[in-house]
């Protein structure tokens, strides 16, 4: 009994969310990770997150939205949020972002050791990798795409054999993380 206009809205918001919420998280952990060895300069990274913030607004997000709804002969929709409302679901989505780094963190960990100050930049390359991975139509899941974005990306704290063990070590944690969930659902 949901109209689809408000489905189209919530499943757009929400990858709109998950996206800039994830960037944001890897930017931020890359702003505040000194021996990061992948240098960008800071005032483009801030721009990007200013970027991000510019996006989620609810005037730029439904102008975006309608504008390729009319591309597809749909017709306009209406987001009824404010941008607090807005920004404090992309926070909850940092959250998350960030829940599922300190995980990964304790994974990794069962098998060497980091510090916990790590945990920030392990967030963000977690994020990075896993919205590359979902964004690649041609590999299912990023079945290969987001391992090796994100054995790239712990190559700044360990051998390169490590980084890619570690990776498909997060693969097999993921996938039996869903096995359960279907089972459970």
């Amino acid at each position: 009994g949901i109209a689809p206009s408000k489905t189209f809205l919530s499943i757009v918001l929400e990858l709109v969310l998950i996206t800039t919420s994830g960037i944001l998280i890897f930017l931020v952990a890359i702003l505040n990770t000194s021996e990061f060895k992948i240098h960008a300069n800071p005032v483009f990274l801030i721009i990007v997150v200013i970027v991000c913030f510019i996006i989620i607004h609810p005037k730029i997000l439904m102008r975006g939205m309608n504008f390729f709804l009319r591309l597809m002969k749909k017709e306009s929709i209406r987001v009824d949020l404010n941008f607090y409302q807005i920004s404090g679901m992309m926070g909850y989505y940092c959250i998350t972002w960030f829940c599922f780094g300190t995980a990964f963190y304790f994974l990794i960990n069962s098998v060497t050791f980091i510090e916990p100050s790590k945990i920030p930049i392990l967030a963000g390359s977690f994020a990075v990798s896993s919205l590359i991975g979902a964004m690649a139509l041609f590999a299912p899941s990023g079945l290969g795409l987001r391992e090796g974005i994100l054995s790239l990306l712990l190559t700044n704290f360990f051998t390169i054999s490590l980084a890619i063990l570690l990776s498909f070590l997060c693969r097999i944690w993921i996938s039996i993380g869903e096995l359960i969930f279907t089972g459970v659902s």
